[in-house]
Parts: structure tokens; C-alpha cells; sequence
């Protein structure tokens, strides 16, 4: 906690305020205040370091500073509430809070970056607990910020928007959730399917050639990736085979995601430099490198615990892996004095609420995107609408949908914000 007060310290200095937000925020009991550089479409923009329990279930214990990013507009607009999955450095414009002409809160995820707990005692990150991150958070602005509330993320971004969802309904007055996916596995097989109808036989052959390729010429493989590790200087503690396999495990899931084209992948008889440049491009070898499996613990953790995660398609591979036989995300979680247990209830249980019991939620899809394969199927029971776009990939925005499916997303959060 000392350390913690001294940056607090350090980093929030009082200001000059142009208006009254600044003290409003000032004044609520926990919650740091620096201004920043007026984004863009805003009268004033703001960073939060807000105070939270690291378990909502013993407010008195231990805390942690959560980084928020607030730009404001009119006390009497909406509020975007992003649910960030991941770490946010810098405050962004969001396509939603344009079209809506809203103020706009971003938030950082728990155990990221600027939002760590001093001691990271991982089973304190769950599902539950960032969700009461998020309903404190809201519970704390909704004094200054008393229109309506609409929340959105994308990918596990957009997880993190379902899960406040699911626990605190009463929260929000509607959710966007771009491209996200409910498993319902540890390993969900439903991903290997879609992965092998997403193209035609012969291309679907192409890239499961190209797996088998990269196998075959092995030693020639692993010298290059030994090359390319050390001309880079990645630190690395999984031994270089483990790295060719995963690439390769991972491979079509990356592909997929990226919208690539399968023609373009190399034949088996290409040179082996050819091989490794193209898994390269598509499946970062540096992803497998100390810094970034470290930097992916807290997503790691999830995975394992709560989250699930896609099945890896190895048929047509296991005679020549030697090193992942079994693919298993629990080699790459944080080490801890107890074995992580996977809980397939938690997400069983939000898929039903989600499916059978939530409303004014919008599933946004892109067809060719491969966590479209754990998309959310709203029952008549809600209210709640799925889009899936042909076409799209991972990333997309609302501006990017056809024209009769932007009206039906507009259409949907005008009956639930402003009717």
C-alpha cells in the first residue's frame, strides 16, 4: 500500500479544472484524478486511478488501483462503457461513443498492466471479481453520469461486457459485444469443425499440408527459428521444439482470424525458408518467447480456470509431434503451489443466462472469424440480437456492416437508450 501511495502521489497532481467534473470526480473517496489531453470530440478528458478490493467479497483486505479513462461531453448524454480485456495505456475514441455522441469510459482489466494487485494471488482473478470491478466502477460515476449506459468490448473485451452483464443486469441499459465467444470446454471441439468448413477440401488439405511440412523438415525448421530468436534477442524457456509445434498448433487459428487467403500458402514443396517466413507472418514466433507468455498470464489464467478455450486439430499430425502431443494451455499459466482447476459451470452457466435470460444485448460476428465458432445464439426468449457479417474477420467495426445491418444495430440502441 505504500508503494502505492507514493505513485498515486506522484502521478495525480492537483490541476485547474475549466468546470465542475473534475471536483465531481475528486470528491468520490477512492478515486485519483489526472487530466490528460482532450481527446478529440470532447470537452475534457480525464485518467482515473480508481481503488478496489482485490476480492469484492472482503472490501477491508488487500486493494489495487484500477486505470480508467474518462472523456467527457454533457452530463445529460449517454456513457460508453468499454470493458477492456487487456491493458490500455492511452485514452482512444470509440466508434460507438461517435455514433451515439456519448461521454465514454474505458477500462483497464484487472492484473494488467497499471492495474495489477501488488501481490497477484491469481485466484482472485475471475470472471466474477472483474465484473465487480466493473459494477463499482459504474456505481461510483453513475452520481455525476445519470443517462443511460451502454457497454461494449470486443473479443475478450467484449467476454468481459457479457460477464457484467450476466452478474449486474441492472447496470447497463444496453451491451454491444463485438466478436465475443463462450466456450463451453476446456477444450471446445466446436472450433475444430468450423475450422475445417471454412474453405473448400482442397484448400482445408493445403493447410494441413502446410503443417505437415514444416514437421517433416524439422532440423531445418528449428535452425531457423534458433537464427531468428537470437538476431532478435527473445529470451525463451520453452525448448525450440515445443516453439515449432505450438506455432504450428496455433497456426490455423491465426490464420483463420487474419482472413487470409489459403491459396497462398506455401506447397510442400516450397524451400524451408519459405516455410518459416509464412508461419512466421502468421503465427509470431516472439509469441512464444518469455516476455509475451509472461505478459499472457493473466489470460493464460482465465483459460484455464474459467474461460476454456478452442481444441487444436492434431489428426493429421500426431505422428510427427514429439514435444505437444496433448496440447495444454496449463503449460503456459502462471506457476503457482497448487494445480489450476478448470470449472466448466461458470461458463455453462453464463451461456443460459445470456441465451435465455438477458435482453437489450447485441452479438456482433464476423463469419470468418474463427471465434465466431463460440458465438452466443440469443433465444425468442430476449430481446437480444445476433449479427454475423459474411465476409468479416476479427476486426471490424458497425461502420463496416452492410447498410441494412447498421440499421438494425442503430434501430436496436435507439428503442433502448432513448425511448
Amino acid at each position: 500500500m505504500i508503494i502505492i501511495a507514493i505513485l498515486l502521489i506522484f502521478f495525480f497532481q492537483p490541476i485547474k479544472a475549466s468546470n465542475g467534473l473534475y471536483e465531481k470526480l475528486k470528491s468520490i473517496t477512492g478515486v485519483y484524478v489526472k487530466q490528460i489531453e482532450t481527446l478529440e470530440g470532447y470537452k475534457e478528458s480525464y485518467e482515473l486511478a480508481i481503488v478496489q478490493p482485490v476480492d469484492h467479497n472482503n472490501p477491508d483486505g488487500p486493494k489495487f488501483t484500477q486505470r480508467v479513462f474518462l472523456s467527457h461531453k454533457d452530463y445529460s448524454k449517454p456513457v460508453v462503457f468499454e470493458t477492456n480485456g487487456y491493458g490500455v495505456n492511452w485514452e482512444k475514441n470509440l466508434e460507438l461513443s461517435t455514433m451515439l455522441n456519448a461521454n465514454q469510459i474505458i477500462v483497464e482489466h484487472r492484473y494488467y498492466d497499471a492495474s495489477k494487485p501488488k501481490a497477484l494471488n491469481w485466484k482472485y482473478l475471475t470472471v466474477w471479481q472483474a465484473a465487480s470491478d466493473h459494477h463499482r466502477i459504474i456505481n461510483l460515476l453513475k452520481n455525476i453520469y445519470q443517462g443511460k449506459w451502454v457497454s461494449t468490448g470486443r473479443s475478450k473485451g467484449g467476454m468481459a461486457s457479457l460477464f457484467l452483464e450476466n452478474y449486474y443486469p441492472d447496470d447497463i441499459d444496453a451491451t454491444v459485444a463485438f466478436v465475443a465467444p463462450i466456450f463451453n470446454d476446456i477444450q471446445d471441439q466446436r472450433f475444430i469443425s468450423f475450422l475445417n468448413q471454412r474453405a473448400d477440401s482442397n484448400q482445408i488439405k493445403r493447410l494441413k499440408n502446410f503443417q505437415i511440412s514444416c514437421l517433416e523438415k524439422r532440423d531445418s525448421m528449428l535452425i531457423l527459428i534458433n537464427k531468428h530468436i537470437h538476431t532478435r534477442n527473445i529470451e525463451h524457456t520453452l525448448s525450440l521444439d515445443s516453439i515449432l509445434e505450438w506455432s504450428i498448433l496455433e497456426f490455423p487459428t491465426d490464420f483463420w482470424s487474419s482472413n487470409l487467403n489459403p491459396d497462398n500458402i506455401p506447397n510442400k514443396n516450397a524451400s524451408c525458408k519459405t516455410l518459416f517466413n509464412y508461419l512466421n507472418s502468421v503465427s509470431n514466433i516472439s509469441n512464444l518467447g518469455d516476455f509475451n507468455i509472461k505478459s499472457n498470464y493473466p489470460l493464460t489464467w482465465q483459460i484455464v480456470t474459467e474461460f476454456g478455450y478452442y481444441a487444436y486439430d492434431i489428426d493429421h499430425l500426431k505422428s510427427i509431434l514429439k514435444v505437444v502431443k496433448e496440447p495444454d494451455k496449463r503449460c503456459f499459466a502462471p506457476k503457482t503451489n497448487y494445480i489450476p482447476e478448470y470449472n466448466p459451470d461458470i461458463m455453462k452457466d453464463i451461456l443460459f443466462n445470456l441465451q435465455n435470460n438477458r435482453n437489450n444485448i447485441i452479438y456482433l460476428y464476423g463469419a470468418n472469424d474463427t471465434w465466431t465458432a463460440g458465438k452466443v445464439d440469443p433465444k425468442e426468449t430476449t430481446n437480444s440480437i445476433q449479427v454475423i457479417v459474411e465476409g468479416f474477420p476479427h476486426k471490424f467495426g458497425i461502420k463496416d456492416l452492410p447498410q441494412e445491418d447498421i440499421n438494425i444495430v442503430l434501430k436496436a440502441l435507439n428503442d433502448w437508450i432513448y425511448k
